[in-house]
């Protein structure tokens, strides 16, 4: 990623170039996240138009939603790496 340089002023009459690297949060850190809870059996995360997406795949008698799976994400990874979007699907897990 190309580093972004901000013109900021210290003082009057003085400027300095201040180096400014934006970084995006990882995804897979909430990926990992949403995998190790109770119920979900797979989940993918992405960035789309610069807000975080999760496609999360359910065992069929889960009893959680969007919205609980939101406020863990938020309470344990704080809103960066919060996906803003949820896409829920349930199914019951593969027979062996």
């Amino acid at each position: 990623m190309d580093p972004v340089y901000r013109l900021e002023a210290n003082a009057p009459n003085i400027l300095f170039v201040k180096l400014a690297i934006e970084r995006s949060p990882d995804p897979s850190l909430t990926e990992r996240f949403l995998l190790a809870q109770p119920d979900v059996i797979e989940a993918s995360v992405w960035f789309e138009n610069g807000e975080l997406n999760a496609f999360v795949t359910l065992l069929d008698s889960a009893q959680i939603s969007a919205r609980d799976l939101r406020i863990e994400c938020a309470s344990n990874l704080g809103l960066q790496l919060t996906p803003k979007h949820f896409v829920l699907q349930c199914a019951r897990p593969k027979a062996a």
